[in-house]
């Protein structure tokens, strides 16, 4: 039961904190965006993306543990389990709502792709794990 709480709590707290960005961002994007102008892409930039999505994952996995110092689940291997399946999970449910997005034409960020959702999921969970204390 304790792994089950602490499943659902990673991912509706990562998905939380993911509308939370996306939507921050979107509105800075929005005020800075020149009529015209192609969006930024290209392999540099997906890095920097990349290392955005990390560090903002691990700034809200440090915030979680201030938060909530105390795992739900005590086991050290399920917690490692724990770490390996929560942000595949999350990650999937941002990109299946990315894809809804998508489809309805709606404005979608490269938070809304699985790799990028996961990279921000891993990097909150791990530093919740490393910083949390079992009990």
């Amino acid at each position: 039961m304790e792994f089950l709480l602490e499943l659902l709590f990673e991912i509706f707290g990562e998905f939380i904190l993911q509308f939370v960005f996306e939507a921050i961002s979107q509105a800075f994007l929005h005020l800075f965006k020149r009529p015209g102008r192609p969006e930024p892409g290209g392999v540099v930039s997906a890095w920097w993306a990349v290392a955005g999505y990390a560090l903002l994952g691990m700034a809200c996995g440090a915030l979680s543990v201030w938060l909530l110092p105390h795992f739900f689940i005590h086991s050290h291997l399920a917690r490692l389990v724990n770490l390996a399946v929560t942000p595949v999970l999350a990650a999937g449910a941002v990109a299946l709502l990315g894809r809804r997005r998508s489809r309805r034409g709606l404005g979608v960020v490269r938070g809304d792709r699985f790799a990028y959702a996961y990279v921000f999921a891993f990097a909150m969970g791990a530093m919740r794990f490393a910083m949390g204390d079992a009990g």
